[in-house]
């Protein structure tokens, strides 16, 4: 069996004072206990709510905010307790692709410098010769002209400024790419010419991608297995085609509901709750209160994660008391 290339073993993220209880302000926790693989050239998806943790686990897996507990291996390596050197490896092999593009890139550096920018700080050897070769092979290679190296970012489209962003991201050669809602704020006509091109430098480079969105019918087209949150938890996870077509959760049922293009039969979701009305001390299911088939049991007890399907080799889990059951 092959070693996966990053794995995120049971990682929590506790953030102070976001419950109230009878004992005053409690620490929640915004990711609990959440375990994940990739494996080199592997795509999957993260999906669920804002709120339900995606962005905290993101922010763990890029090193960019440390867990509370567990463990964060890439390459077999912890890089959870890591040093600075090996920081600095990780974030070579590791690097992100953020929603708003206009706010990742400085608005006073032309796009050359924007691009050059990260393979300066990694590898300050690198001599000017190499560095524009790197730059224009990039360009070219994400379809915008040569000619763009002396813009700015207010000169460019949005959709431009994402492929310089995505440029920006791959001159230092990486291995991963943590990719979060990278085309929400693009026009839909762009956002299927970047969504294509993720999947050819996939291809071309090998590249393993973590992709968080909130649109189910994008981590079809890119992913090959996906990962439900809510509330910090996973609540599903498995092949991407079988979890959108054959959800076995009812918080999963609820988001292909909502997904136009994804929804054959539509269902009405449960109302929207924040994390407020939710008991930190609960100890029972977190989807509970706006689950249609809530009982006493699931107001109890938190269902683990189970294998669903009678075969042992299956990768599609859910957490949920009633999965296999009649509706579910």
């Amino acid at each position: 069996m092959k070693r996966a290339l990053l794995e995120l073993r049971n990682v929590s993220q506790l953030f102070a004072g976001r419950h109230r209880s009878q004992r005053g302000l409690t620490q929640a926790p915004a990711v609990d206990r959440v375990s994940l693989e990739i494996g080199a050239g592997e795509s999957v998806g993260i999906a669920g709510e804002s709120g339900s943790g995606k962005t905290t686990l993101a922010r763990m897996a890029l090193r960019l905010l440390p867990p509370t507990s567990g463990q964060i291996l890439f390459d077999g390596e912890d890089i959870a307790n890591a040093s600075d050197e090996t920081l600095m490896r990780y974030r070579r092999d590791v690097q992100a692709v953020f929603q708003d593009s206009v706010s990742a890139l400085n608005p006073r550096m032309r796009v050359r410098d924007l691009i050059a920018e990260p393979l300066i700080v990694q590898q300050s050897s690198v001599g000017r010769a190499e560095v524009d070769f790197r730059i224009d092979e990039l360009l070219d290679r994400v379809g915008l002209p040569l000619g763009m190296r002396d813009c700015f970012p207010h000169e460019l489209s949005g959709g431009q400024k994402q492929r310089v962003a995505l440029a920006r991201a791959l001159i230092v050669r990486p291995r991963m790419l943590v990719l979060d809602e990278p085309v929400s704020a693009l026009d839909v006509s762009v956002r299927s010419q970047v969504l294509n091109l993720l999947l050819d430098l996939q291809e071309e480079r090998r590249l393993a991608y973590l992709m968080i969105a909130h649109d189910l019918a994008i981590l079809r087209h890119v992913t090959t297995r996906v990962v439900v949150m809510y509330l910090g938890r996973v609540v599903e996870s498995g092949l991407t085609e079988e979890v959108l077509f054959s959800p076995q959760h009812p918080y999963t049922r609820a988001l292909v509901a909502a997904s136009p293009k994804l929804a054959v039969n539509k269902r009405e979701s449960p109302p929207l709750v924040d994390r407020e009305s939710v008991d930190a001390e609960s100890s029972g299911c977190q989807f509970a209160p706006r689950c249609p088939l809530a009982a006493r049991q699931c107001h109890e007890s938190a269902p683990e994660l189970a294998a669903v399907g009678e075969a042992t080799d299956r990768i599609h889990f859910a957490a949920c008391h009633f999965t296999g059951r009649q509706g579910i």
